[in-house]
């Protein structure tokens, strides 16, 4: 922590948002920043509850077992095809 107050809610999600990118750009030769909000709300707000015929996250918010092997793939092909 730097001494910030630690705000709450959907601050404290921007909040950490915006920490792990300064991290992110402080060791750009050793770290790689996935946007996965654009994996799986590409069109941005409102995210859509189903992708691919898959309802993402039930409950608003978590993912299924099949669900995060989804996102997972996803996340692992963008790994994979990136250069490091």
């Amino acid at each position: 922590m730097d001494g910030r107050p630690v705000p709450e809610g959907r601050a404290a999600i921007e909040h950490l948002n915006s920490m792990i990118v300064e991290f992110a750009f402080a060791n750009a030769d050793r770290v790689q920043l996935i946007d996965f909000a654009n994996i799986v709300c590409h069109a941005g707000p409102p995210c859509p509850t189903e992708v691919d015929g898959m309802w993402l996250r039930p409950d608003g918010m978590h993912f299924t077992e099949e669900t995060s092997e989804w996102a997972a793939d996803r996340v692992l092909t963008i790994l994979f095809a990136t250069p490091t």
